[in-house]
Protein backbone atom coordinates (compact mmCIF):
# COMPACT_ATOMS: atom_id res chain seq x y z
CA UNK A 1 0.00 0.00 0.00
CA UNK A 2 0.97 3.44 -0.58
CA UNK A 3 2.18 5.11 2.82
CA UNK A 4 0.80 8.11 4.66
CA UNK A 5 3.48 8.29 7.18
CA UNK A 6 6.62 9.11 6.58
CA UNK A 7 7.88 9.95 10.04
CA UNK A 8 7.77 7.27 12.78
CA UNK A 9 9.15 8.74 16.25
CA UNK A 10 9.00 6.43 19.81
CA UNK A 11 9.30 7.40 22.82
CA UNK A 12 9.74 4.39 25.33
CA UNK A 13 9.60 5.07 28.61
CA UNK A 14 10.09 3.16 31.82
CA UNK A 15 8.07 0.72 34.62
CA UNK A 16 4.55 2.01 34.67
CA UNK A 17 1.86 -0.56 33.97
CA UNK A 18 -1.49 0.40 32.01
CA UNK A 19 -3.51 0.31 35.70
CA UNK A 20 -1.61 2.24 37.41
CA UNK A 21 -1.08 5.13 34.35
CA UNK A 22 -3.80 5.27 32.65
CA UNK A 23 -6.76 3.19 33.85
CA UNK A 24 -9.05 5.77 35.67
CA UNK A 25 -9.63 6.83 32.45
CA UNK A 26 -12.28 4.56 32.10
CA UNK A 27 -16.00 5.70 31.91
CA UNK A 28 -19.23 4.47 30.33
CA UNK A 29 -18.44 6.72 27.03
CA UNK A 30 -15.16 5.72 27.15
CA UNK A 31 -14.90 2.43 27.46
CA UNK A 32 -11.12 0.84 27.88
CA UNK A 33 -10.66 -1.64 29.57
CA UNK A 34 -9.38 0.11 32.75
CA UNK A 35 -10.26 0.42 36.21
CA UNK A 36 -13.55 0.03 37.69
CA UNK A 37 -13.10 1.10 41.23
CA UNK A 38 -13.81 -2.37 42.71
CA UNK A 39 -10.30 -4.24 42.13
CA UNK A 40 -8.71 -5.42 44.94
CA UNK A 41 -5.27 -7.34 46.43
CA UNK A 42 -4.94 -9.01 49.51
CA UNK A 43 -1.59 -7.79 52.10
CA UNK A 44 -0.69 -11.43 51.71
CA UNK A 45 -0.83 -14.93 50.33
CA UNK A 46 -3.09 -16.22 53.35
CA UNK A 47 -6.64 -17.00 53.41
CA UNK A 48 -9.28 -14.23 54.36
CA UNK A 49 -6.51 -11.82 54.30
CA UNK A 50 -7.39 -8.13 54.57
CA UNK A 51 -7.98 -6.45 50.64
CA UNK A 52 -6.40 -3.42 49.67
CA UNK A 53 -8.21 -1.82 46.55
CA UNK A 54 -7.32 0.42 43.94
CA UNK A 55 -7.46 4.44 44.74
CA UNK A 56 -6.80 7.22 42.15
CA UNK A 57 -4.15 8.73 44.63
CA UNK A 58 -0.77 8.27 43.40
CA UNK A 59 1.64 11.34 43.10
CA UNK A 60 4.31 11.91 41.58
CA UNK A 61 6.73 10.10 43.31
CA UNK A 62 7.22 6.54 44.20
CA UNK A 63 9.75 6.43 46.95
CA UNK A 64 10.32 2.91 46.78
CA UNK A 65 11.18 0.97 43.54
CA UNK A 66 9.12 -2.48 43.22
CA UNK A 67 10.52 -5.54 41.98
CA UNK A 68 10.12 -6.05 38.19
CA UNK A 69 12.70 -9.11 37.76
CA UNK A 70 11.06 -12.13 36.16
CA UNK A 71 10.74 -14.23 39.67
CA UNK A 72 8.88 -11.05 40.66
CA UNK A 73 6.59 -10.58 37.83
CA UNK A 74 5.83 -14.50 38.31
CA UNK A 75 4.59 -13.56 42.35
CA UNK A 76 2.37 -10.54 41.20
CA UNK A 77 0.59 -12.61 38.55
CA UNK A 78 0.73 -16.12 39.79
CA UNK A 79 1.96 -15.74 43.11
CA UNK A 80 4.50 -18.05 42.77
CA UNK A 81 8.22 -17.35 42.43
CA UNK A 82 8.41 -19.89 39.07
CA UNK A 83 5.47 -18.78 37.65
CA UNK A 84 2.33 -21.07 36.15
CA UNK A 85 0.45 -22.88 36.56
CA UNK A 86 -2.24 -20.01 36.86
CA UNK A 87 -4.10 -19.69 40.56
CA UNK A 88 -7.58 -19.32 40.50
CA UNK A 89 -7.64 -15.52 40.63
CA UNK A 90 -4.48 -14.51 39.14
CA UNK A 91 -2.87 -10.93 39.47
CA UNK A 92 -3.21 -11.16 43.45
CA UNK A 93 0.30 -10.62 44.28
CA UNK A 94 1.27 -6.96 44.05
CA UNK A 95 0.93 -6.08 47.33
CA UNK A 96 2.43 -9.10 48.68
CA UNK A 97 5.51 -8.74 46.19
CA UNK A 98 5.79 -5.22 47.06
CA UNK A 99 5.77 -5.72 50.49
CA UNK A 100 9.24 -7.97 50.43
CA UNK A 101 11.34 -5.07 48.85
CA UNK A 102 13.75 -3.54 51.35
CA UNK A 103 12.29 -0.37 53.54
CA UNK A 104 8.30 -1.34 52.04
CA UNK A 105 6.76 -1.82 55.71
CA UNK A 106 3.49 -3.20 56.29
CA UNK A 107 2.23 0.25 56.34
CA UNK A 108 3.78 1.21 52.59
CA UNK A 109 3.07 -2.09 51.16
CA UNK A 110 -0.59 -0.60 50.13
CA UNK A 111 0.46 2.56 47.79
CA UNK A 112 1.55 -0.44 45.07
CA UNK A 113 -2.72 0.00 44.64
CA UNK A 114 -2.46 3.60 43.91
CA UNK A 115 -3.10 4.67 40.63
CA UNK A 116 -3.12 8.02 38.60
CA UNK A 117 -5.95 10.43 38.01
CA UNK A 118 -6.03 11.91 34.95
CA UNK A 119 -5.62 15.53 37.23
CA UNK A 120 -2.28 14.31 37.87
CA UNK A 121 -0.96 12.98 34.43
CA UNK A 122 -2.58 15.72 32.74
CA UNK A 123 -0.34 14.84 29.73
CA UNK A 124 -0.58 11.30 29.05
CA UNK A 125 -4.15 10.97 29.93
CA UNK A 126 -4.59 14.74 27.39
CA UNK A 127 -3.26 12.98 24.32
CA UNK A 128 -4.28 9.37 25.17
CA UNK A 129 -8.12 10.75 25.03
CA UNK A 130 -7.40 13.07 21.94
CA UNK A 131 -5.86 10.15 19.21
CA UNK A 132 -5.41 6.41 20.21
CA UNK A 133 -5.02 4.81 23.20
CA UNK A 134 -4.11 1.00 23.30
CA UNK A 135 -5.07 -1.27 26.23
CA UNK A 136 -3.73 -4.35 25.60
CA UNK A 137 -0.26 -3.61 24.47
CA UNK A 138 1.87 -6.13 26.85
CA UNK A 139 4.99 -5.96 27.78
CA UNK A 140 7.26 -8.69 25.81
CA UNK A 141 8.43 -10.68 28.34
CA UNK A 142 7.77 -10.61 32.47
CA UNK A 143 10.78 -9.47 33.41
CA UNK A 144 13.13 -6.13 33.74
CA UNK A 145 13.98 -3.45 31.23
CA UNK A 146 17.35 -5.04 28.93
CA UNK A 147 15.31 -7.72 27.76
CA UNK A 148 12.11 -5.92 26.99
CA UNK A 149 13.89 -3.29 25.07
CA UNK A 150 15.79 -5.92 22.98
CA UNK A 151 12.46 -6.87 22.21
CA UNK A 152 11.59 -3.80 20.17
CA UNK A 153 14.73 -3.57 18.48
CA UNK A 154 14.92 -7.41 17.36
CA UNK A 155 11.89 -9.15 18.81
CA UNK A 156 13.97 -10.79 20.88
CA UNK A 157 16.16 -11.05 23.86
CA UNK A 158 17.99 -14.08 22.68
CA UNK A 159 17.30 -15.77 25.81
CA UNK A 160 17.93 -13.20 28.73
CA UNK A 161 15.52 -12.16 31.28
CA UNK A 162 17.53 -10.55 33.10
CA UNK A 163 19.75 -7.21 33.32
CA UNK A 164 23.07 -7.21 32.45
CA UNK A 165 25.83 -6.60 29.92
CA UNK A 166 27.89 -9.48 29.70
CA UNK A 167 26.26 -11.70 26.76
CA UNK A 168 26.60 -11.31 23.36
CA UNK A 169 23.71 -9.34 22.18
CA UNK A 170 24.70 -10.13 18.37
CA UNK A 171 20.79 -10.22 17.22
CA UNK A 172 19.93 -8.66 14.33
CA UNK A 173 17.76 -5.10 14.76
CA UNK A 174 14.92 -3.45 12.85
CA UNK A 175 17.48 -0.56 12.23
CA UNK A 176 19.21 -2.72 9.50
CA UNK A 177 16.24 -3.88 7.93
CA UNK A 178 15.78 -0.06 7.39
CA UNK A 179 18.82 0.80 6.07
CA UNK A 180 18.52 -2.49 3.83
CA UNK A 181 15.45 -0.39 1.64
CA UNK A 182 16.78 2.66 2.00
CA UNK A 183 15.12 4.47 5.06
CA UNK A 184 16.47 6.54 7.66
CA UNK A 185 16.73 6.34 11.35
CA UNK A 186 18.34 7.62 14.89
CA UNK A 187 18.26 7.12 18.15
CA UNK A 188 18.24 9.93 20.30
CA UNK A 189 19.45 9.87 24.00
CA UNK A 190 19.90 11.71 26.83
CA UNK A 191 22.39 10.15 29.03
CA UNK A 192 23.12 6.68 28.24
CA UNK A 193 22.24 4.99 24.95
CA UNK A 194 20.90 1.56 26.20
CA UNK A 195 20.93 0.02 22.44
CA UNK A 196 24.25 0.41 22.30
CA UNK A 197 24.33 -2.89 24.10
CA UNK A 198 23.57 -4.71 20.46
CA UNK A 199 26.76 -5.85 19.14
CA UNK A 200 25.56 -4.86 15.48
CA UNK A 201 24.63 -1.54 16.08
CA UNK A 202 28.79 -0.61 17.33
CA UNK A 203 29.48 -0.17 13.72
CA UNK A 204 30.98 2.83 12.34
CA UNK A 205 28.35 3.10 9.53
CA UNK A 206 25.32 2.73 12.80
CA UNK A 207 26.71 4.53 15.38
CA UNK A 208 27.10 7.72 13.72
CA UNK A 209 22.69 7.16 13.89
CA UNK A 210 23.00 7.90 17.65
CA UNK A 211 22.54 11.49 18.80
CA UNK A 212 21.78 13.60 21.72
CA UNK A 213 17.99 14.32 22.50
CA UNK A 214 19.04 18.26 22.53
CA UNK A 215 18.94 17.89 19.05
CA UNK A 216 15.31 16.45 18.14
CA UNK A 217 13.68 19.30 18.25
CA UNK A 218 15.82 21.28 15.64
CA UNK A 219 15.64 18.24 13.54
CA UNK A 220 11.78 18.65 13.55
CA UNK A 221 11.57 21.98 12.99
CA UNK A 222 14.09 21.90 10.05
CA UNK A 223 12.51 18.90 8.44
CA UNK A 224 15.29 16.45 9.05
CA UNK A 225 13.84 13.74 11.05
CA UNK A 226 14.13 10.38 9.87
CA UNK A 227 11.65 7.86 9.10
CA UNK A 228 12.54 6.35 12.43
CA UNK A 229 13.45 7.92 15.31
CA UNK A 230 13.71 6.03 18.74
CA UNK A 231 13.71 8.15 21.58
CA UNK A 232 15.55 7.26 24.98
CA UNK A 233 14.66 9.08 28.08
CA UNK A 234 17.54 10.07 31.08
CA UNK A 235 18.18 7.44 32.94
CA UNK A 236 20.06 8.48 35.53
CA UNK A 237 20.28 11.61 38.45
CA UNK A 238 23.75 12.81 37.18
CA UNK A 239 24.20 16.69 35.80
CA UNK A 240 20.13 16.56 35.39
CA UNK A 241 17.23 14.65 36.94
CA UNK A 242 15.92 11.66 35.17
CA UNK A 243 12.79 11.52 33.40
CA UNK A 244 12.19 8.11 32.30
CA UNK A 245 9.24 8.10 34.59
CA UNK A 246 11.01 4.55 36.65
CA UNK A 247 10.38 4.45 40.49
CA UNK A 248 11.55 6.47 42.54
CA UNK A 249 12.05 8.96 39.43
CA UNK A 250 8.97 11.18 39.77
CA UNK A 251 6.45 11.16 36.48
CA UNK A 252 6.73 15.31 36.14
CA UNK A 253 9.54 15.27 34.27
CA UNK A 254 8.58 12.45 32.12
CA UNK A 255 5.17 13.88 31.83
CA UNK A 256 7.44 17.18 30.48
CA UNK A 257 9.56 15.15 28.01
CA UNK A 258 6.67 13.74 26.46
CA UNK A 259 4.96 17.40 26.04
CA UNK A 260 8.03 18.27 24.29
CA UNK A 261 8.58 15.47 21.87
CA UNK A 262 4.70 16.16 20.98
CA UNK A 263 5.13 19.63 20.53
CA UNK A 264 8.24 19.93 18.53
CA UNK A 265 6.85 16.83 16.13
CA UNK A 266 3.20 18.70 16.21
CA UNK A 267 4.78 21.78 15.25
CA UNK A 268 6.60 20.62 12.11
CA UNK A 269 5.96 20.57 8.71
CA UNK A 270 6.18 16.98 8.78
CA UNK A 271 3.37 16.07 11.41
CA UNK A 272 0.41 15.64 8.53
CA UNK A 273 2.79 12.36 7.56
CA UNK A 274 3.54 11.34 11.24
CA UNK A 275 3.13 9.06 13.78
CA UNK A 276 4.29 8.97 17.44
CA UNK A 277 3.78 6.59 19.83
CA UNK A 278 4.52 6.51 23.45
CA UNK A 279 4.85 3.25 25.37
CA UNK A 280 6.42 2.10 28.61
CA UNK A 281 9.22 -0.84 28.32
CA UNK A 282 7.67 -2.91 31.46
CA UNK A 283 5.24 -2.47 34.31
CA UNK A 284 7.54 -1.86 37.09
CA UNK A 285 5.90 -3.95 39.59
CA UNK A 286 3.06 -1.73 39.35
CA UNK A 287 -0.72 -2.72 39.88
CA UNK A 288 -2.56 -3.89 36.41
CA UNK A 289 -5.58 -5.97 36.64
CA UNK A 290 -5.65 -8.04 33.41
CA UNK A 291 -3.82 -11.35 32.99
CA UNK A 292 -1.15 -11.49 30.54
CA UNK A 293 -2.22 -13.77 27.64
CA UNK A 294 0.13 -16.38 25.57
CA UNK A 295 2.67 -15.72 23.12
CA UNK A 296 4.64 -16.63 19.87
CA UNK A 297 8.04 -17.75 21.81
CA UNK A 298 10.85 -15.56 19.11
CA UNK A 299 13.13 -18.12 18.32
CA UNK A 300 15.43 -21.43 20.18
CA UNK A 301 16.67 -19.29 23.20
CA UNK A 302 14.51 -20.91 25.77
CA UNK A 303 16.39 -22.37 28.37
CA UNK A 304 15.58 -19.97 30.86
CA UNK A 305 12.25 -19.03 29.70
CA UNK A 306 9.77 -20.46 27.02
CA UNK A 307 8.89 -16.95 25.80
CA UNK A 308 5.45 -18.29 25.40
CA UNK A 309 3.54 -15.43 27.53
CA UNK A 310 3.49 -11.69 27.81
CA UNK A 311 4.60 -9.61 30.56
CA UNK A 312 1.92 -7.43 32.15
CA UNK A 313 0.36 -4.39 30.23
CA UNK A 314 1.86 -1.46 29.76
CA UNK A 315 0.56 2.20 28.77
CA UNK A 316 0.91 2.57 24.81
CA UNK A 317 -0.56 5.68 23.39
CA UNK A 318 -0.23 6.55 19.45
CA UNK A 319 -0.88 9.84 18.42
CA UNK A 320 -1.17 11.41 14.74
CA UNK A 321 -3.61 14.00 13.07
CA UNK A 322 -4.56 11.04 10.80
CA UNK A 323 -6.18 9.19 14.04
CA UNK A 324 -9.57 9.91 15.06
CA UNK A 325 -10.53 11.14 18.06
CA UNK A 326 -10.97 8.86 20.74
CA UNK A 327 -9.80 6.04 19.50
CA UNK A 328 -9.81 2.89 21.62
CA UNK A 329 -7.25 0.26 20.02
CA UNK A 330 -7.92 -3.28 22.04
CA UNK A 331 -5.93 -5.40 19.54
CA UNK A 332 -2.77 -7.66 21.83
CA UNK A 333 -0.30 -5.97 20.74
CA UNK A 334 3.37 -6.24 22.26
CA UNK A 335 6.97 -4.30 21.56
CA UNK A 336 7.71 -6.22 18.58
CA UNK A 337 4.31 -5.25 17.12
CA UNK A 338 6.73 -1.36 16.66
CA UNK A 339 8.70 -4.15 14.06
CA UNK A 340 5.54 -5.25 12.65
CA UNK A 341 4.05 -1.58 12.15
CA UNK A 342 7.38 -0.41 10.72
CA UNK A 343 7.83 -3.33 8.45
CA UNK A 344 4.06 -2.84 6.98
CA UNK A 345 4.71 1.02 6.52
CA UNK A 346 7.78 0.69 4.95
CA UNK A 347 8.06 -2.18 3.13
CA UNK A 348 10.49 -4.01 4.73
CA UNK A 349 11.92 -7.36 4.55
CA UNK A 350 10.97 -10.02 6.75
CA UNK A 351 10.39 -11.04 9.94
CA UNK A 352 13.55 -10.96 12.09
CA UNK A 353 11.81 -13.69 14.35
CA UNK A 354 8.67 -15.88 15.24
CA UNK A 355 7.69 -13.54 17.71
CA UNK A 356 7.29 -9.92 15.35
CA UNK A 357 6.28 -12.32 12.58
CA UNK A 358 2.80 -13.34 14.41
CA UNK A 359 2.45 -9.76 15.91
CA UNK A 360 0.06 -7.45 15.25
CA UNK A 361 0.16 -3.88 13.50
CA UNK A 362 -1.08 -0.55 14.66
CA UNK A 363 -1.03 1.13 11.83
CA UNK A 364 -4.95 0.74 11.39
CA UNK A 365 -5.42 3.02 13.80
CA UNK A 366 -4.47 5.69 11.29
CA UNK A 367 -8.08 5.93 9.62
CA UNK A 368 -8.32 9.50 8.48
CA UNK A 369 -7.66 10.21 4.88
CA UNK A 370 -6.54 13.68 5.60
CA UNK A 371 -4.60 15.22 8.66
CA UNK A 372 -7.20 16.43 11.22
CA UNK A 373 -6.53 19.42 13.42
CA UNK A 374 -6.37 18.39 17.33
CA UNK A 375 -9.24 19.93 19.13
CA UNK A 376 -8.72 22.99 21.30
CA UNK A 377 -8.79 20.48 24.44
CA UNK A 378 -5.94 18.68 24.19
CA UNK A 379 -4.03 22.26 23.20
CA UNK A 380 -5.89 23.72 26.21
CA UNK A 381 -4.44 20.55 28.29
CA UNK A 382 -1.17 20.60 27.70
CA UNK A 383 -0.73 24.45 27.70
CA UNK A 384 -2.47 24.57 31.06
CA UNK A 385 -1.33 21.50 32.78
CA UNK A 386 2.29 20.75 31.12
CA UNK A 387 3.74 19.48 34.45
CA UNK A 388 6.76 22.13 35.99
CA UNK A 389 9.28 19.98 38.00
CA UNK A 390 11.11 21.09 40.76
CA UNK A 391 14.39 23.63 39.79
CA UNK A 392 17.06 22.23 38.15
CA UNK A 393 20.15 20.50 40.68
CA UNK A 394 23.45 19.10 39.85
CA UNK A 395 22.74 16.07 41.62
CA UNK A 396 24.61 13.48 42.99
CA UNK A 397 25.01 10.28 40.88
CA UNK A 398 22.70 7.73 42.86
CA UNK A 399 24.84 5.63 45.26
CA UNK A 400 25.57 2.33 44.38
CA UNK A 401 25.56 2.38 40.24
CA UNK A 402 29.15 2.11 38.58
CA UNK A 403 29.60 4.71 35.83
CA UNK A 404 32.55 4.53 33.07
CA UNK A 405 32.96 8.41 31.48
CA UNK A 406 32.73 8.52 28.09
CA UNK A 407 34.31 4.90 27.03
CA UNK A 408 31.05 3.55 26.65
CA UNK A 409 30.54 5.48 23.33
CA UNK A 410 34.41 6.19 22.71
CA UNK A 411 34.80 2.45 22.23
CA UNK A 412 32.55 2.61 18.90
CA UNK A 413 33.90 5.28 17.30
CA UNK A 414 31.20 7.82 17.86
CA UNK A 415 32.37 11.01 15.37
CA UNK A 416 31.04 13.94 18.29
CA UNK A 417 32.65 14.99 21.57
CA UNK A 418 30.43 13.91 24.60
CA UNK A 419 29.38 16.03 27.35
CA UNK A 420 30.66 15.85 30.52
CA UNK A 421 28.39 13.30 31.59
CA UNK A 422 28.78 10.07 33.38
CA UNK A 423 27.79 6.88 31.41
CA UNK A 424 26.50 4.20 33.42
CA UNK A 425 28.01 0.69 32.85
CA UNK A 426 25.03 -0.97 33.04
CA UNK A 427 21.43 -0.36 34.40
CA UNK A 428 21.50 -2.09 37.80
CA UNK A 429 18.22 -0.64 39.00
CA UNK A 430 16.19 -0.81 35.98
Amino acid sequence: MATKIKHVVVLMLENRSFDHMLGYLKTDQYPINGLTGHETNPVNLEPGAKEIGVQPDATDILVHDPGHEFSDVNVQVFENPLGPPPVEQPNRGFVFSYGQRPHVTPEIAPQIMSCFSAANLPVLSALAQEFAICDHWYSSMPGPTWPNRFFAHCATSKGGITNGGAANYDMPTVFEQLTAKGRTWKIYFHDFAHALQLTRLNSPENVVNFVKFSTFAQDASKGRLPNYSFIEPRYYNGLAAANDQHPPHGVARGEVLIASVYKALQASNTWPESLLVFVYDEHGGTYDHVTPPAATPPDEHTSQFGFDRYGVRVPAVLVSPLIPKGTIVSQPLDHTSIIASLRENFDLDGPLTHRDRDASSFMGALDLATARTPTRQVESALRANSPVPPPAKRLKALAGERYLVSSTLSSCSVPWSMPHEALPVQHPHH
